[in-house]
């Protein structure tokens, strides 16, 4: 923007989401505002920082130092067309440290040190080496993604698990969030010490005493399978030592052809389901206390059969 009559003024005007009144700063040509040099005929100015996610719309208006004050606009159409961005957030790089499994309704698996029945997040460090998590952070709210600040001098052996409890009761212990988990569904944000995210997970609803876990264990998707607590997650696909399940599929792996057995009492004609691991339905069946299926259409891969409201991991060869 130029003026033969020079310029007076210059202002920033800025505001977040896609609605609402506009915030004005003046812009200085001062050498202090990252404008260059002082004198130079370049403005600054900053936006204030906004949380993760957040929309932030902003436009220049320049006032000539003619005596009409003639106005200046960029871009041209502002207030109605404004320039616009998406705050975004930090990633940290090459961590070890990953959310191994959750369980945001823990009514009978496994109880605290205060004996008590709470949600828990599993971390897991899939390198050899031992890492110090003290001073990450681990969060429920995209908005605030330190909530909860893990204490000094925590550190995961290589190969080993760490268990934070979730129960918004930091009394019982070092390893207790001061949040909990939503049984019907959330995020779940762990971050380093700088608050650059470690990984983000949002899941849906959960089923009670049941694990949300990485399968294969530390690197593969989530599913909703036997907890493992502190247990390496692959072990729920052919052991019924933590939660026995009411169905029995085998084999599992499988390639061609996979029996499904209902494993206690009897039952009603049900609908299942095959989901492959982006969650896609990839074949459906009734059944009620037996079923045969032909899988053999089935790319090789990680599935999940959900049965009611029970989901079993299944391994396709």
């Amino acid at each position: 923007m130029t003026s033969n009559n020079g310029i007076s003024a210059v202002k920033l005007y800025y505001a977040s989401g896609l609605t609402g009144n506009f915030t004005s700063v003046e812009m200085l040509d001062d050498g202090l505002h990252r404008d260059g040099l002082a004198g130079d005929r370049i403005f600054g100015a900053s936006i204030p920082g906004f949380d993760s996610g957040t929309l932030v719309r902003y436009y220049i208006e320049a006032i000539a130092g003619d005596n009409a004050k003639t106005r200046s606009y960029l871009p041209t159409g502002a207030e109605h067309d404004v320039f616009v961005y998406k705050v975004s957030t930090n990633t940290a790089i090459g961590s070890g440290i990953v959310i191994n499994e959750i369980m945001a309704q823990n009514t009978s698996t496994v109880k605290d040190e205060a004996g008590q029945w709470e949600d828990w997040i599993e971390l897991f460090n899939k390198g050899e080496e031992d890492i110090t998590i003290g001073g990450y952070f681990l969060s429920d709210d995209d908005s605030n993604i330190k909530k909860w600040r893990v204490p000094a001098e925590t550190t995961i052996p290589g190969g080993a698990y760490a268990i934070i409890w979730a129960d918004e009761d930091e009394s019982d212990g070092p390893l207790h969030a001061s949040f909990k988990l939503s049984a019907s569904g959330e995020v779940l944000i762990l971050s380093d010490t700088s608050g650059a995210i470690i990984e983000r997970l949002e899941f849906g609803q959960q089923i009670a005493n049941k694990g949300y876990a990485r399968v294969p264990n530390g690197t593969g998707p989530f599913f909703i399978q036997n907890p493992t607590f502190r247990k390496n997650n692959e072990i729920a696909l052919n052991s019924e030592e933590i939660y026995e399940s009411a169905w029995k599929i085998y084999p599992n792996p499988a390639d061609q052809y996979i029996s499904i057995q209902k494993t206690t009492g009897m039952s009603e004609l049900t609908k299942g389901a095959i989901f492959d691991i982006l969650g896609r339905e990839r074949a459906v069946f009734l059944i009620k206390d037996d079923q045969f299926l032909d899988v053999s259409h089935l790319p090789a891969g990680w599935y999940a059969i959900r049965i009611g409201a029970e989901f079993i991991p299944w391994i396709k060869q």
